[in-house]
């Protein structure tokens, strides 16, 4: 037997905790909380609200905290069921999306990836905080995420859930405090898949030499758009992910006999950096003639982190600032002139490369190689469509 006893504090006859167990006076009655396991709640009511009742419910209050120490609660309650009782009311009580998740934060806190607790799981902090306090109860599962659809878009809930909200009701399934995942059983509306997008090859050397001109950047300002035309190349020509371009160091550049090669084995993220690519994978990129000129010829800035690609500051780059502050002057300064078709995200610059690559004859696993994703990925996400083809002939 563990080493126990009973704290107990009485306010009156209205409400006394003994332990872990809490007695309260509801409606001319007396009735016992306790929690066990860990997040499922019981709530007993153990008889009227009487003299001889307040003593019953203090020595049932501490048969259960006994129990509680034992790890022996009877779940099926007949063992505190009162001598002059023919049956125990158990009334149970409806979970709260708040506690479920609040618990799973908890036990997950050191097994999440960083980015996923600052955006994902920040979100589902703010979507919990922003509906009525009602719709938290489980048994409302359905018209908690109905209210969240009529303020966000279904493409921006679904990562979200997945994320989150799916993952900590399942933790809630396997601790016994839900029967099965009823948030998972509410269906998302469908969401229209985008088509895949690139720029094409001359819409791409544009905009590699619109960023080295500077033909776009305002005359009173200080921020020249060539700074970054290294990076915008580099990102080109080897159809990397943004964040893990951003984390490349000169350390990161390996030379065996005559090849050169630029090592990914990290990435920066929304202000943090990861020690591991999206995939987890390091992967070797072997150089071609145009990068290894690159990387020859482009000027080496100074920086404590030893970053090939800096910001202004020497600093990582803050993605969406670079973003608004260069892309976005450059891109619509070259659809204004007709030299790219519209405006199209960064990472759209992976995609371009990726379906360069594929309409040139290279091996979709060879090309999945190169871009550390797989076929599948490459299918589903990445290569898009020549729409400047004309149909064949019969």
């Amino acid at each position: 037997m563990s080493n126990w006893c009973h704290q107990m504090y009485s306010e009156n006859k209205d409400k006394a905790r003994v332990g872990k167990v809490t007695i309260i006076k509801h409606r001319n009655a007396y009735r016992i909380r306790f929690t066990f396991p860990k997040g499922k709640r019981h709530d007993l009511k153990i008889s009227n609200a009487t003299d001889t009742g307040w003593q019953l419910a203090l020595k049932v209050a501490t048969l259960i905290d006994l129990d509680i120490a034992n790890t022996c609660v009877d779940l099926t309650y007949a063992k505190y069921s009162p001598i002059y009782s023919s049956r125990l009311e158990v009334t149970p009580m409806t979970p709260n999306l708040k506690e479920i998740w609040e618990s799973y934060k908890e036990a997950n806190k050191n097994r999440v990836a960083p980015t996923t607790i600052k955006h994902c799981w920040h979100e589902m902090d703010r979507y919990i905080n922003l509906v009525p306090s009602h719709l938290l109860k489980t048994d409302k599962a359905t018209e908690f995420i109905n209210h969240l659809l009529s303020i966000y878009k279904p493409s921006s809930l679904a990562g979200i859930f997945r994320a989150s909200l799916y993952p900590a009701a399942s933790q809630a399934v396997k601790q016994g405090v839900l029967i099965r995942n009823v948030y998972r059983d509410v269906a998302l509306p469908k969401i229209a898949k985008k088509r895949v997008e690139c720029f094409e090859k001359h819409e791409i050397e544009a905009i590699i030499a619109a960023f080295y001109s500077d033909e776009y950047k305002p005359k009173k300002s200080s921020f020249v758009h060539s700074f970054y035309a290294p990076l915008v190349e580099f990102l080109c020509i080897t159809g990397a992910r943004p964040e893990e371009v951003h984390a490349v160091t000169w350390n990161d550049i390996k030379y065996k006999k005559d090849k050169t090669y630029v090592r990914f084995n990290k990435a920066y993220s929304n202000g943090i950096l990861l020690p591991h690519t999206k995939t987890r994978e390091i992967r070797l990129l072997s150089a071609n003639e145009r990068l290894i000129n690159l990387l020859r010829t482009m000027p080496f800035v100074e920086n404590e982190h030893n970053l090939i690609f800096p910001a202004v500051g020497g600093g990582y780059i803050n993605q969406s600032g670079w973003r608004s502050s260069y892309w976005k002057r450059v891109m619509n300064g070259l659809v204004i002139d007709d030299k790219i078709y519209k405006y199209l995200k960064p990472y759209c610059l992976r995609h371009s490369a990726i379906t360069s690559w594929i309409r040139q004859g290279y091996d979709p696993a060879t090309v999945a190689a190169w871009a550390g994703t797989s076929t599948k990925m490459i299918c589903d996400h990445y290569l898009a469509a020549n729409i400047g083809f004309d149909i064949p002939e019969l």
